[in-house]
């Protein structure tokens, strides 16, 4: 967490309701967005299995490395909803970005939905 973050939500005070819930989600988006641009994606849209939403982002640390941790992320979303990556919603993506910037690969996926595929279908 930045301190310019720190300090913007330290603005907002100790209530907390619609308002307040919007202006933190335009700060995280902002703080997002510059990671982003920071810290991109290496591979996108990897295939690992057979269905279009079966697909992997990877997010890896600038340099050669012949062994490193890697950081699985799977979105929320109970099988029915989610997205691993999306221009106006910055926010599952972050955690490869948050791997790559900590020394790891980051691999954030999608899975295939129900209700056309059933538990354990999904992954």
């Amino acid at each position: 967490m930045t301190n310019k973050f720190r300090g913007a939500i330290a603005e907002l005070g100790n209530q907390i309701g619609p308002d307040v819930m919007k202006r933190v989600h335009e700060i995280l988006f902002e703080e997002q967005q510059a990671l982003a641009e920071q810290i991109p994606m290496t591979a996108g849209d990897m295939p690992y299995g057979d269905d279009p939403r079966q697909t992997l982002d990877v997010y890896a640390p600038k340099g050669a490395a012949t062994r490193r941790p890697v950081l699985v992320f799977v979105h929320g979303g109970g099988f029915v909803r989610g997205e691993k990556r999306a221009d106006n919603h910055p926010f599952n993506a972050h955690m490869g970005r948050f791997a790559a910037a900590n020394g790891m690969v980051g691999i954030v996926m999608n899975y295939r939905l129900a209700p056309d595929n059933v538990w354990p279908s999904g992954v």
